[in-house]
């Protein structure tokens, strides 16, 4: 007997949102799912909508009309971690206090918590700066301490915006690598907005190129092919992962032309 496939667990939708900024139409009408298992990277023209589909998913920024519904959206404790483009650390409180935050917050054990954090800190190399107010921090550290308080919270959606952005390559192979274990241990959710084409297609399972605003999806690109990501360096070695970074480019160098 063969076995039936598993339900497809749909963790969040956005359905029919529209968003207006004064009298500038950034979405009209845009749909968008992310289903357990996904890592889904969102690229397209500056100015685009990218972060505004990011912070209404997040629910941090509310929609002029459409629904967000999915499985992450239930009662209890968050299931959704968003990164924001700016670090947004809280002042007062050192690195390891702002990563612990969330965990504070949605009462996940403080000792497991920290002990997360620790290790996290150790692998992306700012376990020495622990106890630094952001204030004293670099940017870098203080990207590496918003991307793992994002990680410790228990959440089961990851929203990222530029989560690598200025980081040296071989701490980003080492921050996507941290991310893709946490998504697949929790059989969770990402999606990633950055202007990074590689970072992209090397991470993401569906890649959507979105148009000009009012944003549309342009195209859905399905990366079945380098889905093996074991070794972040040889994904990006393949003659696969070589023509997708060309097709985007070629759809984005189309949309950056002037209409």
């Amino acid at each position: 007997m063969t076995a039936s496939p598993s339900p497809v667990l749909q963790l969040l939708a956005l359905r029919r949102v529209s968003k207006a900024f004064n009298s500038t139409l950034v979405l009209s009408d845009f749909s968008l799912s992310v289903n357990a298992g996904e890592v889904v990277g969102l690229v397209g023209p500056s100015g685009c909508g990218k972060t505004t589909i990011l912070r209404i998913a997040a629910g941090v920024l509310p929609s002029d009309s459409g629904e967000r519904s999915g499985m992450c959206l239930e009662p209890g404790p968050a299931q959704i971690a968003y990164m924001p483009q700016e670090s947004a650390l809280l002042p007062w409180r050192t690195l390891h206090l702002n990563a612990r935050l969330p965990a504070e917050l949605w009462n996940v054990s403080l000792p497991e918590a920290d002990s997360d954090i620790s290790s996290l800190f150790a692998r992306l190399q700012i376990a020495d700066g622990a106890q630094q107010l952001p204030s004293q921090a670099s940017g870098g550290m203080q990207r590496r301490t918003a991307l793992v308080r994002a990680l410790v919270g228990g959440a089961r959606l990851f929203l990222l915006d530029e989560p690598f952005t200025g980081l040296d390559y071989d701490v980003k192979i080492r921050a996507q690598s941290i991310l893709l274990s946490h998504q697949r241990e929790r059989n969770g959710g990402v999606v990633l907005v950055t202007h990074d084409l590689e970072d992209a297609i090397a991470l993401c399972t569906r890649l959507i190129i979105l148009s000009r605003r009012p944003a549309t999806i342009k195209r859905a690109i399905e990366i079945d092919g380098i889905r093996e990501r074991q070794d972040l360096i040889a994904i990006r070695t393949s003659s696969t992962f070589r023509h997708l970074v060309s097709e985007v480019w070629d759809e984005l160098q189309y949309l950056a032309e002037p209409t």
